[in-house]
């Protein structure tokens, strides 16, 4: 049988019948949505008829469950809406025989973490890991259990869409799951050689933002249920529905599509609460498009979010139609060798509208990545290369003050260094902040937060000859205010992660400025505009026509777009603008365009000499603009300069 009495799986009480089922993540110690009609379902034998009873083992009271065929081969019983707690064995039975059983389920807020590694990541391959095991094991979110669904991609051939029966994997409570040691549980695979326990190899993302939302409501409580569902070096299409791919322009094909079959319509039929999404990495390389013509990534993100949603509440009472739904940007070094597409990856990652939520994607959230990439990605001064720990002959000294006021408590982990990389840093290992920046979000979005929900966007701008003011959107920011960290403001560093103005005096004008993002022709050291007005050959395929076009080759063997780009100062913040000095910038011939947090490569703020040659740890939330508040980072911009004002690509709008 593949559900069995071992490791918490659902009880077959008897076997008369061999496919008499419960559906993957129907499992003993399981958390069900509280508050709306719930389900559970699974595969019987043609013609066998299902009944089902829960029982509240607190009081003995039985609930009989309304229980239907979907198929000749599936069965569904429905539990009606039941408040959060408490302890209740289901018990399902056939008419041909057979009896299968549910033990010590619980109702609380379930929450489906998707996406590709970087939510997949197992907390043992980060810095937080080992001390929020240790705080578990103390007692702390005890009310949270989980679930990590296999990889089943090509597994389930032959069985119905919605439901899926070779994973053989358990719900675990954290209490219980803190205690098994690593070697011990074949559930999770081999991470580099490690058998991970359940809770090691289980997501930090996703573990994170339910500890985090556990310490920002105080609620120790209220169960919490984390269904984790995800696959590393997978692309977005492969995530989508057949209608929503063809809905969408220039998308890669999906990779069988089997992702969706088999790791996402399997939990279509159990409520949630909400939707974690965290993927783009194996994407950098496609066309990033925009949602407003229908194309790329763009498209796909927007139709991913409204088609899950749509799906998962299609029984009226269950899932919200508009569920939230939390998305994770790329970090720096995350773009499988296609740094040029980064900045516009995450662009695409909004629905191209700058922000969430917008208009496309009402009730989401965002938590960005671009100021959390791996501390060590340079390697260099971590302890495990250091011949002189804690530093090496060329370190150089940091402490507590140089992180962000929220993550300083995370220096001494940063600085031990002891945690491994898995696949080195495109997988960063702090995923702490990026948890707590989804529960910081979804806290104040849903559970009556009065902050803001996202970082500071941009509104709008004014050029004079001395100064450029950017205006960032009051209504955003609610109750809070921005602020200059003047610790990573300005470098000097062409084409850094910071604030950049693309003026004539390098040649920019307002076609080369306004290029999103430079491409080079396969083989050719030929350079082109891949993303807006800039320079483009007329048959990419035909070189020599293309070095023809290009005239004097102005664009072979350089990248303009780094070089007519300089680093601008922000000066100075009044709580909803910041103020940048042009003293310092080479403004002849004109002001083209301005972007912030939008770079041309493996991005990061950190880009002094210091870290680049690996001296100092690249500071995690180092970049200079931020809420004063949530320590949100500003949301990346790219903008025209038109008529002394900013103006956005559409659907962004900035010319406030």
């Amino acid at each position: 049988m593949k559900k069995g009495v071992l490791c918490g799986l659902a009880t077959l009480l008897s076997a008369g019948s061999a496919e008499l089922l419960f559906s993957d993540g129907f499992t003993n110690d399981m958390v069900l949505q509280q508050g709306t009609k719930s389900a559970v379902y699974g595969l019987k034998d043609v013609g066998s008829d299902v009944t089902a009873v829960m029982t509240d083992t607190a009081t003995g009271s039985k609930t009989q469950l309304a229980t239907r065929s979907v198929s000749d081969t599936e069965w569904k019983a429905v539990i009606p809406s039941t408040k959060a707690g408490g302890d209740y064995t289901i018990t399902v039975t056939g008419s041909t025989g057979g009896s299968i059983e549910i033990e010590r389920a619980t109702f609380g807020n379930v929450y489906f973490c998707s996406g590709q590694s970087n939510m997949q990541l197992p907390l043992h391959f980060t810095f937080e890991g080992a001390n929020l095991r240790d705080q578990v094991g103390n007692g702390s979110y005890s009310n949270i259990r989980f679930y990590n669904h296999p990889n089943l991609k090509g597994q389930t051939p032959y069985e119905p869409w919605w439901t899926s029966t070779h994973g053989n994997t358990s719900w675990y409570n954290n209490s219980y799951a803190s205690t098994i040691p690593d070697g011990v549980s074949d559930e999770v695979g081999d991470y580099g050689h490690v058998n991970l326990s359940p809770f090691n190899g289980f997501s930090a993302t996703c573990m994170h933002f339910a500890t985090s939302l556990i310490d920002k409501t105080g609620d120790h409580t209220t169960p919490i249920g984390l269904i984790l569902s995800a696959v590393g070096g997978t692309i977005i299409e492969a995530w989508i529905s057949n209608s929503t791919f063809n809905s969408c322009k220039n998308l890669s094909a999906p990779s069988g599509g089997g992702l969706y079959r088999e790791m996402v319509a399997p939990f279509v039929n159990t409520s949630i609460t909400g939707f974690l999404w965290y993927q783009g990495e194996n994407s950098c390389g496609g066309f990033m498009g925009n949602s407003a013509d229908g194309t790329g990534y763009g498209c796909a993100q927007v139709g991913l979010v409204k088609s899950w949603r749509s799906i998962w509440s299609v029984e009226e009472g269950t899932t919200s139609p508009d569920a939230p739904f939390g998305i994770v940007s790329l970090a720096a070094g995350g773009s499988e060798g296609h740094g040029n597409n980064m900045a516009r990856m995450r662009w695409a990652q909004t629905g191209n509208y700058g922000v969430l939520p917008n208009k496309a994607m009402p009730r989401t959230f965002m938590a960005h990545g671009y100021d959390i990439g791996d501390p060590w990605a340079n390697r260099n001064c971590g302890k495990q290369n250091c011949t002189q720990a804690p530093f090496g002959p060329n370190c150089l000294n940091y402490s507590a003050a140089d992180f962000p006021r929220d993550l300083q408590f995370m220096e001494p982990v940063v600085r031990a260094h002891d945690c491994p990389f898995f696949m080195g840093p495109i997988h960063p290992r702090l995923k702490y902040p990026v948890g707590r920046r989804l529960a910081e979000a979804y806290f104040n979005m849903f559970l009556g937060g009065t902050n803001s929900v996202t970082g500071p966007t941009i509104a709008g701008c004014d050029v004079t000859p001395d100064y450029v003011t950017i205006n960032y959107n009051k209504e955003l920011m609610q109750n809070s205010t921005l602020t200059v960290n003047e610790k990573y403001n300005y470098t000097g560093i062409t084409d850094s992660n910071t604030m950049m103005i693309c003026t004539g005096a390098l040649g920019g004008n307002q076609t080369t400025c306004n290029c999103l993002g430079w491409s080079t022709i396969v083989n050719t050291s030929i350079i082109y505009c891949s993303d807006g007005p800039g320079w483009k050959p007329d048959n990419l395929d035909n070189l020599e026509v293309a070095l023809l076009d290009n005239n004097n080759e102005r664009d072979v063997g350089r990248n303009p777009y780094s070089e007519i780009w300089q680093p601008a100062p922000v000066l100075s913040d009044t709580g909803s603008s910041v103020k940048i000095d042009l003293s310092r910038v080479n403004t002849t011939g004109g002001i083209f365009a301005i972007k912030y947090s939008w770079s041309n490569g493996e991005d990061s703020c950190c880009s002094s000499p210091d870290f680049a040659n690996g001296y100092l740890p690249c500071f995690p939330g180092h970049c200079p603009i931020m809420d004063t508040t949530t320590d949100f980072p500003a949301n990346p911009f790219f903008a025209s300069i038109k008529n002394n004002k900013c103006v956005c690509l559409p659907p962004q709008v900035c010319d406030q």
